[in-house]
C-alpha cells in the first residue's frame, strides 16, 4: 500500500529486440477504437535519417504487437481532438518556415484517420501561425551535427513536398528553415468554448541559426489540429534564471477542479529540476513555476478513471509517480515506482551500450537508455508503461541487445 493506494508493477516484458540496428524512444498512442500504437525511433536520434520511425500496433491493450508501416516515417504526435469520436490525427514534429512570410508561418505533415485509428490517409499540410519562433537552417543544423554523427541527411527527400509547399527549392536544401514546435500529444486540453490547447517549447526570440533560450508557448486550434495560431508565451526565460536551458517538453493536462496543470523540463542537468505549475484562467496566464523537486526529462501526465494523477518522466532513471489528491500538490514522492527495478540481470552485467554518435561519450552519465519513457492508460487504472534498454541482457551470458520494454502498472484506491 502507498498512502490509501494500493500500486501493483508487473516484471517488464519485451515489445522488440535490435541487434545492430538503433531503436529507442517509444511512444505509446491508444487509439479511440482501443487499439494501441507504439512509435519507436531507428535512428540514433540523428537529424533526417532514412529509416526515423517504426510503428507496432496491438489489439489486445499492448500484450501482442505486430510491425507496421509508418504513415509519417518520421517522429510524430498522435492526437485525438474529438473525445468520443473516430477521428485521430498522426502530426509531424517537425515544422518548415514558409518563405518570405510576414508574420513568420509554419507548415507541417499530417495524415488523418476516420476509423478510430485502423488506418490512415494521405498526408495533408498543416499550418502553425507563430511570428516569435526562431528557427535553424538545414546547413547550420548540418554543420552543428555532422561532427558528431547526429546528421544523417538521407531522409530529406521524405520532405520535399512540404518544401515545396513552403516555397522552398529541395535541392538547394542548405538554405531551408525548419522547427520542431507542433504541440506534443502530452501537452493539450480542451477549452471552455471547445477549441484545443497545446503547447510546445521553441527557441524565443532572435534570429534564425542562433543559440537561444527556450520557453513553451501555447497555441489553439479550432479545426481538430490542422491549424494552429499563437495564444501566449507561457513560460519564458529569464536573466536570472539563465543557468537554465529554458522551459522545454511541457505535459499540460485539466484537473478535476477545473485547474490547468503543467510539468516541465529545465533542462535536465543536476541542478535542473522540473519545475510545475498551475493556470485557473484556461492557460491564459500561470502562477510562478515551482521545483517539482526531481531532475528529469520528458515528463507525461495521465489522470487514472478513479481521479489519481500519474506522471512519469526519464534521466537520470526512468520513474512513475502518483498523486491520490488529483490537484499535482499531494505527489507521493516517498513511494515513486522505478521501471528500471525489474532489470536486474541487466544491472549486474552492466554490458557497454552500443552507439553511433560521437557526442554520447562526453554525457556525464553511463548510456545505458534514452531515459524517455511513455505512459498510458492501457486498462481502467492500469497504465502501460515503455522504455528502451540499450544493454539488454535477455539471458546470462548473452550478448547485449537494444530493447523495447514494457511494464504495467496498476493503481487502485
Amino acid at each position: 500500500m502507498a498512502g490509501d493506494l494500493n500500486i501493483t508493477v508487473s516484471e517488464p516484458v519485451t515489445l522488440q529486440t535490435s541487434e545492430e540496428a538503433p531503436l529507442e524512444m517509444p511512444l505509446l498512442f491508444q487509439m479511440p477504437n482501443g487499439d494501441v500504437l507504439c512509435q519507436t525511433s531507428l535512428t540514433g536520434d540523428r537529424e533526417f535519417a532514412k529509416e526515423y520511425a517504426g510503428l507496432l500496433r496491438s489489439v489486445d491493450r499492448g500484450r501482442s504487437w505486430k510491425p507496421e508501416p509508418h504513415p509519417l516515417e518520421n517522429a510524430a504526435w498522435c492526437i485525438d481532438f474529438q473525445p468520443g469520436g473516430d477521428t485521430v490525427i498522426l502530426m509531424d514534429y517537425r515544422c518548415v518556415l514558409v518563405k518570405g512570410s510576414s508574420p513568420r508561418r509554419w507548415l507541417f505533415r499530417f495524415v488523418e484517420s476516420t476509423d478510430g485509428g485502423g488506418s490512415f490517409g494521405p498526408v495533408q499540410f498543416g499550418e502553425a501561425d507563430y511570428p516569435l519562433a526562431a528557427g535553424t537552417s538545414l546547413g547550420v543544423m548540418h554543420d552543428r551535427c555532422a561532427k558528431d554523427r547526429i546528421w544523417d541527411g538521407r531522409g530529406l527527400s521524405r520532405y520535399r513536398d512540404v518544401f515545396q509547399a513552403a516555397g522552398w527549392d529541395p535541392d538547394h536544401w542548405r538554405e531551408i528553415t525548419v522547427s520542431g514546435f507542433t504541440p506534443s500529444m502530452y501537452a493539450k486540453a480542451q477549452l471552455a468554448d471547445g477549441s484545443w490547447l497545446g503547447l510546445r517549447d521553441a527557441a524565443m526570440g532572435g534570429r534564425d541559426d542562433e543559440a537561444l533560450p527556450w520557453g513553451t508557448v501555447g497555441l489553439v486550434t479550432r479545426d481538430g489540429g490542422r491549424s494552429w495560431t499563437y495564444r501566449s508565451t507561457c513560460f519564458q526565460m529569464t536573466p536570472a534564471r539563465s543557468e537554465l536551458a529554458g522551459f522545454m517538453e511541457p505535459a499540460l493536462i485539466r484537473l478535476d477542479n477545473g485547474l490547468l496543470y503543467c510539468i516541465l523540463r529545465t533542462g535536465g542537468g543536476p541542478s535542473c529540476p522540473m519545475v510545475h505549475s498551475w493556470s485557473s484562467d484556461e492557460g491564459e496566464s500561470w502562477q510562478p513555476p515551482t521545483s517539482f523537486h526531481y531532475v528529469g526529462i520528458a515528463p507525461c501526465l495521465v489522470k487514472l478513471k478513479n481521479g489519481v494523477l500519474a506522471a512519469t518522466w526519464g534521466r537520470p532513471g526512468r520513474w512513475v509517480m502518483f498523486d491520490p489528491t488529483g490537484t499535482g500538490l499531494g505527489w507521493l514522492r516517498d513511494r515513486r515506482v522505478s521501471l528500471t527495478a525489474g532489470e536486474q540481470l541487466t544491472l549486474q552485467t552492466n554490458a557497454r551500450a552500443k552507439y553511433e554518435r560521437l557526442d554520447i561519450p562526453r554525457w556525464s552519465q553511463p548510456f545505458v537508455s534514452w531515459d524517455m519513457p511513455s505512459m498510458i492508460e492501457v486498462e481502467p487504472n492500469v497504465l502501460l508503461a515503455a522504455y528502451d534498454q540499450q544493454n539488454f541482457i535477455e539471458t546470462p551470458g548473452a550478448p547485449p541487445k537494444r530493447a523495447i520494454r514494457l511494464v504495467r502498472i496498476g493503481c487502485e484506491r
